[in-house]
């Protein structure tokens, strides 16, 4: 219901992509005048969940491809990584080709999703750029640890270059930046250049909640922020949204609004 205004647009294109900000969990909520439930983390002080049939929602809508690469998604730990990724796994995301971003080490978080769609084959890579490393467990996966991919500029351009050897087109989305700012903040800025100097074709970016501009260089589109999808925010700012549509003719952009 509440994806029906939008779900025309969804599924209309060959191919859509969000990011997903909460992990997915049989019981999403609990009080919060309570004592926090051991299963979230335990230091944080906002965490999020949502119910899996969150994922079967997605896809009925439209949705073909799904970002786990955020801050958020280690908010139910390990246990709540591996619900997640199996929810999504059940509703059609299967890992390496509808879901991307996070997973029980870096090398799984690192893994693209690598989708072919009308003879133009896509990998798509995320990663955050908020790792948490002032909590005592941080939100990144590491060798013996999951997460989310961890943003950094070496792992980020062998990524990127690795993901060129099997995909015509490299999207790379970014979760990082100021929240509330439409500027990109240095960090997203030095990111979407090592992206774009690696060979991705698109930078997606998102974390600040309001919407950014868009910025064309060598062939190459950013966004710098698209805001809030579907939020239970309610500060003013974050209520404009952006969906962006790109279109793509022998791997080059040719159009995007």
């Amino acid at each position: 219901q509440l994806l029906r205004y939008i779900q025309p647009l969804l599924a209309n294109a060959d191919l859509t992509a969000v990011n997903l900000e909460s992990p997915l969990a049989d019981k999403p909520y609990f009080d919060p005048n309570q004592p926090r439930p051991p299963v979230f983390h335990p230091t944080k002080d906002f965490v999020f969940a949502s119910h899996p049939s969150a994922a079967r929602t997605l896809r009925d809508a439209g949705v073909d491809v799904v970002d786990l690469g955020n801050n958020h998604m280690y908010d139910l730990l390990e246990a709540g990584l591996t619900e997640t990724k199996a929810g999504l796994e059940t509703a059609g995301y299967a890992v390496g080709v509808g879901q991307f971003g996070a997973g029980h080490n870096d090398s799984e978080a690192w893994r693209p999703a690598v989708i072919t769609v009308r003879g133009i084959t896509l990998a798509f890579i995320g990663c955050t750029g908020i790792p948490g490393d002032d909590q005592p467990i941080n939100y990144v996966a590491a060798v013996h640890k999951g997460g989310a991919a961890r943003c950094a500029s070496a792992p980020l351009q062998q990524a990127v270059q690795a993901a060129r050897a099997q995909a015509q087109v490299v999207i790379v989305m970014i979760h990082s930046g100021f929240e509330y700012g439409r500027d990109p903040s240095p960090t997203v800025q030095q990111l979407t250049a090592t992206a774009r100097a690696a060979g991705a074709t698109l930078v997606i970016n998102h974390h600040p909640h309001v919407v950014g501009g868009l910025n064309w260089q060598a062939n190459t589109l950013a966004a710098w922020t698209l805001g809030n999808f579907l939020f239970d925010q309610d500060v003013w700012p974050t209520f404009e949204s952006y969906l962006l549509a790109v279109h793509l003719r022998r791997g080059q952009v040719i159009r995007a609004y």
